[in-house]
């Protein structure tokens, strides 16, 4: 079975959010308190999965996180704190493939 990737682009975050009704959406955050990606991906095994990504440097209002239905982070080596959003989701969608190739 071929994975498949659709990408939605939104100028406000309430639209993308409302209108994604077919899963779950995971909000990518920096905050060391977030469970893992591949963690919660495990739990959604069977869901579709939007990723949701911020702005660098400001990232996700509160107010979208909050919406989310997960909040999750990519874990780091010492010493980084955070990887700019294209590195970032770059590294999300190979997760998501990764735990739907098993």
């Amino acid at each position: 079975m071929a994975a498949t990737l659709s990408v939605v682009c939104s100028g406000s975050r309430r639209l993308g959010l409302r209108h994604w009704r077919d899963g779950r959406t995971l909000a990518l955050t920096p905050d060391p308190a977030a469970p893992v990606l591949s963690e919660t991906l495990a739990a959604f095994a069977d869901e579709c999965v939007a990723l949701v990504v911020g702005t660098e440097g400001a990232g996700l209002a509160g107010s979208t996180l909050a919406k989310a239905d997960a909040r999750v982070r990519i874990p780091m080596s010492g010493g980084v704190d955070s990887l700019n959003v294209a590195a970032a989701l770059a590294v999300a969608c190979y997760a998501v493939a990764q735990s739907r190739a098993d």
